[in-house]
């Protein structure tokens, strides 16, 4: 009878520690900060709600037959991660010059926008006058019409007759790097909010 006892008592108190362990795990964890979601999980969250095309900041391609076979498919991407070369206006809206920077390659982006989209992009940088700020806080949902290589290549050699100078040489290549036409849908986080 004594043992029963004692197991009870055993198992009393062994309810009551994990019930207090509850208490306090609820009460810390209502303190704790909460973590921002991370880029991989925004672009997830967007490419739900906008339908886009997740993979095409991550692929590398050598033709554009192989950007242009990737957009047959979805051509609403989401651009991150981008720099402001130039902005032009036209009549009746902006374009947008951007590069795009990644882990793979450059790529250069010619977007239409409105006034309201380019003012809301602009608002997230400090100095939009500054030539070649980055923006990381926006996400542009861009709708991709047109998609071609940069063909461009230029080779520099200096020729000097005096033996005890260098010779110079400079080569520039960007036959790596793809230009795309679109324009800008929507702004996440969204112009509403």
């Amino acid at each position: 009878m004594k043992n029963i006892i004692l197991i009870l008592i055993l198992l009393v108190l062994f309810i009551s520690s994990c019930a207090q362990k509850v208490t306090k795990e609820k009460s810390t964890g209502s303190t704790e900060k909460i973590e921002p979601p991370t880029r991989t999980e925004i672009l997830q969250t967007i490419s739900n709600q906008y339908k886009t095309n997740i993979a095409f900041d991550t692929v590398r391609y050598n033709f554009t037959y192989q950007y242009q076979e990737l957009l047959k498919q979805n051509n609403r991407v989401v651009i991150d991660r981008f720099r402001i070369i130039d902005i032009q206006k036209t009549d009746t809206h902006f374009v947008l010059l951007l590069e795009r920077w990644g882990y793979y390659r450059n790529l250069f982006l010619n977007l239409s926008c409105t006034e309201n989209q380019l003012n809301h992009i602009k608002s997230n940088y400090s100095d939009y006058r500054l030539a070649n700020s980055r923006i990381v806080s926006v996400y542009l949902i861009v709708d991709i019409d047109k998609v071609k290589k940069i063909n461009f290549s230029n080779d520099l050699y200096g020729n000097n007759n005096r033996e005890d100078e260098s010779t110079t040489f400079l080569k520039l290549n960007t036959s790596d790097t793809f230009s795309f036409e679109g324009k800008v849908e929507d702004i996440y986080p969204d112009l509403k909010k």
